[in-house]
């Protein structure tokens, strides 16, 4: 549903998007802190691991409560009146698989750090996540609405320049041995952090 300029809902905005970054901030504050206090000798990717966990839990339980509220939903979503049974679908989808996140980043340190988890076990639900990723993704392609496909486009781009500027000027000070050396978790977690600050900081608005 396309909505006129004057018709456009006050959705997102500069306020929410820095109320929503400063959650998220003393999340992963709050997170970092209870973890090295804790967890002595745990790493620092574990410690941002943990907060966007709680992050992507936090999201997803937000989103499924507003899932409930049509209203509040098209706020979110920036639709006119109520959201469609679709869209709600959607939505909850979404949040599914945000839990599904936030369960996965989790696992490494579960099972390498703490030794709740066989190793095994661990990859598997990684390995299970992936592919619900990529069902989720295939699905938002062929199912969800010009504005989805445009939001996720845009984002995409951005997160696509800052992970590549990061890529080269950490890998670049790693070859020449100024910084210790990170692995593919590591970025992996980096670029997770990304795709849920990126999104926030500027929401994209449906045309008319």
């Amino acid at each position: 549903m396309n909505l006129s300029p004057s018709e456009t809902p006050k959705a997102g905005g500069l306020a929410q998007s820095l109320t929503r970054l400063l959650v998220g901030a003393v999340v992963g504050g709050g997170a970092a802190w209870i973890w090295f206090t804790h967890a002595a000798g745990v790493d620092w990717i574990d410690a941002l691991t943990l907060g966007l966990s709680l992050v992507c839990l936090l999201g997803a339980t937000r989103l499924i409560f507003e899932s409930f509220n049509r209203r509040a939903l098209a706020v979110r979503m920036q639709v006119e009146g109520e959201t469609t049974p679709k869209e709600t679908g959607q939505a909850r989808l979404a949040a599914g698989l945000m839990v599904v996140l936030g369960l996965a980043l989790l696992l490494p340190a579960a099972s390498r750090t703490f030794g709740w988890i066989d190793p095994r076990l661990a990859y598997a639900g990684i390995v299970a996540f992936a592919v619900l990723r990529v069902l989720y993704t295939w699905h938002v392609v062929r199912t969800g609405d010009e504005f989805l496909k445009r939001r996720m486009h845009e984002a995409s781009w951005k997160i696509l320049v800052l992970f590549s500027l990061g890529l080269l000027l950490y890998g670049g000070a790693e070859r020449l041995d100024l910084v210790a050396e990170g692995s593919i978790w590591d970025a992996f977690v980096i670029l997770t952090g990304l795709s849920l600050i990126v999104p926030a900081i500027g929401p994209v608005r449906r045309s008319t």
